[in-house]
């Protein structure tokens, strides 16, 4: 049974891993093209695990040869993240995904790093238009169980809030493996295209 929290209602651990932005910086600074670059961007995706060991780093949207990618995710995977936890605030594994941007300027390095959703899915026959973005708990199957609006559109109400959880019920997302392929729970956010 599917299970939602509109975020401020009421407490709950569910959380996505935690990335040090320090250490993401530190990462890229090992990239020659993102040091030469003016204002280098990157997405990636962090598999982490219940310990806070990234096992998997996959880049999107990237700027850069595949070998400068793949510095990157290696660099990426010696980081240490806080894992995520589920609503009863025990370690999981979880999904971030992650946009770095740096913008070096004469005197320093301003670096921006924004937490995005790594999974859009359109919600269909709707009375808003906008985005919103789910935190989402999915058992091994790969079914989401527990979910979390924390963004919405302006005009969606609690009973828009709780369809849209109740779509995403519908939505198979598919299983996550570990770095030793057995399935596992895990956390991830999803954004959800809400078009009237």
């Amino acid at each position: 049974m599917l299970t939602w929290i509109l975020t401020g209602m009421t407490a709950s651990a569910l959380a996505l891993p935690r990335p040090d932005p320090d250490d993401i910086f530190r990462a890229t600074d090992g990239v020659p093209v993102a040091r030469s670059n003016p204002s280098w961007t990157t997405e990636a995706l962090l598999f982490v695990d219940q310990t806070g060991d990234v096992f998997e780093c996959a880049t999107q949207h990237s700027q850069g040869s595949e070998r400068a990618l793949r510095q990157l995710c290696h660099q990426l995977r010696r980081m240490d993240v806080r894992p995520a936890s589920d609503r009863e605030g025990r370690p999981i594994h979880g999904v971030v995904g992650v946009r770095v941007t740096r913008f070096p300027t004469e005197d320093s390095d301003a670096n921006l790093l924004t937490e995005h959703p790594d999974m859009m899915l359109p919600l269909p026959g709707n009375q808003l238009v906008g985005m919103a973005h789910a935190l989402v708990e999915v058992e091994m199957d790969g079914r989401i169980t527990h979910c979390e609006i924390q963004f919405a559109p302006e005009n969606a109400d609690d009973a828009s809030k709780e369809a849209i959880c109740d779509y995403l019920l519908t939505v198979p997302i598919g299983p996550m493996t570990d770095a030793d392929g057995n399935a596992v729970r895990y956390v991830r956010k999803i954004m959800v295209s809400v078009n009237g």
